[in-house]
């Protein structure tokens, strides 16, 4: 997987999130182990484009140099190896010297940021705001990763260097934070990766505004794309929402490993599974189906969830923090070093409230907990009597670790602060209880708790969407005094010309994404025919019927776009756009994702439109202009449109 991706040669942004999870899938003191670390090595020297006169695959997508960079600390961390990282300290310089270069506000050429709608989907050239901002973040992260891997090196030549590079991060922090409001504009990919670069203007009262306006709604956590979501899962990390976290991977990644027989997709929407369940045929749209770039999760669970994180290069030492809570009350993982195999165990006692830690560990270690869980404070650790005479520890602040914490790359400043740390422990097995006590009653919001009754992922609470939906598949093609009124937009309909009358408060545009760029779809014309009663009426000859159309050429990729902006949105007022839809083959099956023009979030459920020979409309009733994405269902069947209507709700 890190070597043929089956589609294409192996690709360095691309090959981040696998790199992470290999290394701690696959990494080991065996021989398997130490191949592993091989591999990922060579890859990594493979896809270096910034020696001087190198060239990869994509190095013209701004951010995957910077992914590459963000590889070879994982690899540093991981595997410990001084003498590779030395070599590829200069190639690591010049791109991030060549990042700096232009920074936003500045909108450089940065090609490409993601699939999600959000962050402009796709081959998008200088890109939107929300891909702008997050490839800003993402220099900033980028030498600050740097930095901090230089100084834990322990290699008294490159302090100097670590210093420099930590004073350039925040000096590019400071040019896109200065603004009083600076992250008003922030969506969640724009907010993860602004976490995630641990800007020191993002306070915990900011971070805790970006996360309740952007990632405790079920509707909107998951990113299109899975290689997108391994940045969101450490952003809710990284804030200290763990559990909505955990519920995130459980959500937008487990619909992809039940439908695809454990394979992780390379596009995904977690709303698809339910369509599948309903007698879908086919899935939607056209992703490779075994995508190594969405493995992030693997990696992102073990270092968060398990817990093992190291605390110095190549697992010298060891920072063991497992997170257990009320809705997760266990995990066990291991990860293989070249010291040796970690395991950890850890399990809360919802009797006693205290959580129960076992841990096989080859080197000088840490454990750490949460200083408060469930209104419960850690009193401390108990090792139990054979432990130097003593069967209880204090557990250690943070303050007092500090210091030795401050160059882990892995624990961000605000999650390390929240815990509380046992004395080091020597290697071999462990027992441990962290003892909780002191218990009070915690006040909780709506929007961090659900149910298990009403949700099926708490935290999370249940979908609710702000636009209503619905379908005709009676009126077929008499739309006049029905649909319309306030505008139409018949697609191809005039022996391939568009017969079109918006109202002046209405912009259409359509495109779909084919050969790394947007293009218009050609339109198309079905005929005419009186007695065909799902051509559409001719609103100028009552006794004409016609029907054209749009998208039959999409037939795969992310589907069909129609951009409806509507200028004239007042609060008071809630529109109706309403597509038409004629089927000309019975296995033709649609779905539409309908979301807000401006910030892309959805707006609706997925419709699952099947035998529509006949015609039908979809509806949608909303207070703003809307984006449409109609989705053919793979492998067959276009994404035919014939016609788009306009009325006040």
């Amino acid at each position: 997987m890190l070597i043929e991706r089956g589609d294409r040669v192996a690709i360095q942004g691309d090959q981040h999130p696998t790199v992470a999870a290999a290394l701690t899938a696959f990494g080991g003191s065996d021989a398997s182990g130490a191949s592993v670390y091989g591999l990922v090595r060579e890859s990594l020297l493979g896809l270096d484009s910034g020696c001087r006169g190198c060239h990869v695959v994509d190095d013209g997508i701004l951010a995957y140099p910077l992914y590459w960079t963000l590889s070879v600390m994982d690899y540093y961390w991981s595997a410990g190896d001084l003498a590779t990282l030395g070599t590829l300290l200069p190639d690591v310089e010049a791109i991030l010297v060549r990042s700096e270069e232009e920074f936003f506000p500045l909108r450089p050429d940065i090609v490409w940021m993601g699939w999600d709608d959000r962050i402009d989907d796709g081959w998008c050239g200088p890109c939107n705001d929300e891909a702008q901002l997050a490839y800003a973040s993402l220099v900033v992260r980028a030498f600050r990763d740097f930095a901090l891997s230089l100084s834990a090196s322990g290699n008294r030549d490159w302090a100097s260097l670590a210093a420099a590079y930590e004073a350039r991060a925040v000096r590019l922090e400071r040019s896109l934070t200065q603004e009083e409001g600076w992250s008003d504009g922030y969506g969640i990919h724009a907010s993860a990766y602004a976490i995630n670069a641990r800007l020191s203007a993002l306070d915990r009262h900011r971070t805790s505004t970006l996360i309740e306006r952007e990632f405790v709604d079920i509707t909107n956590v998951c990113s299109f794309s899975p290689f997108n979501q391994y940045w969101i899962l450490q952003a809710m990390g990284n804030a200290n929402r763990m559990d909505h976290a955990l519920a995130a991977a459980k959500y937008c990644f487990g619909g992809m490993t039940r439908v695809g027989n454990g394979c992780l997709w390379e596009t995904f929407d977690p709303r698809y599974e339910a369509i599948i369940a309903s007698g879908g045929t086919k899935s939607p749209n056209l992703p490779s189906m075994c995508h190594p770039w969405s493995s992030g999760v693997a990696h992102w669970l073990t270092e968060h969830h398990v817990g093992i994180k190291p605390a110095k290069p190549g697992y010298e030492a060891v920072l063991l923090a497992p997170y257990i809570s009320d809705l997760n009350r266990a995990v066990s993982g291991s990860v293989g070093t070249p010291r040796g195999k970690i395991t950890v165990e850890a399990a809360l006692d919802v009797r006693s409230g205290n959580v129960g830690v076992n841990a096989t560990v080859p080197v000088r270690s840490r454990i750490a907990l949460p200083a408060l869980m469930n209104g419960c404070v850690l009193l401390g650790f108990d090792f139990g009597a054979n432990r130097s005479g003593k069967t209880i520890e204090a557990p250690v602040p943070y303050d007092a670790v500090s210091e030795e914490l401050g160059t882990m790359t892995s624990i961000h400043p605000d999650v390390a602060s929240s815990l509380l740390y046992s004395n080091p422990i020597a290697p071999g097995r462990h027992s441990v209880l962290g003892l909780y006590g002191g218990c009070r009653t915690q006040e909780t919001s709506a929007s961090r708790i659900g149910t298990a009754s009403d949700s099926p992922y708490p935290p999370f609470l249940p979908e609710e969407y702000p636009a209503q939906t619905s379908i005709d598949a009676k009126t077929r093609g008499d739309w006049i005094g029905k649909f319309g009124n306030e505008g139409h937009l018949l697609f191809g309909f005039d022996d391939g010309e568009d017969l079109v009358q918006l109202p002046p408060y209405v912009g259409v545009q359509s495109y779909f994404m084919s050969g790394g760029g947007r293009h218009d779809p050609p339109r198309h014309f079905r005929g005419q025919s009186k007695n065909e009663t799902s051509f559409l009426q001719d609103p100028r000859d009552h006794s004409r019927r016609a029907l054209g159309g749009i998208g039959e050429e999409v037939e795969r990729g992310r589907g069909l776009v129609i951009d409806v902006n509507i200028t004239n949105n007042e609060p008071e007022v809630r529109h109706r756009v309403t597509m038409y839809m004629v089927a000309e083959d019975a296995t033709d099956e649609l779905t539409v994702k309908a979301m807000d023009f401006d910030s892309r979030n959805n707006i609706a459920p997925l419709p699952h439109l099947q035998d529509f020979g006949g015609g039908v409309y979809w509806t949608v009733e909303y207070g703003a202009g809307i984006r449409l994405r109609v989705v053919p269902l793979f492998p067959l069947g276009p994404a035919r449109i014939a016609a788009i209507f306009f009325d006040k709700a």
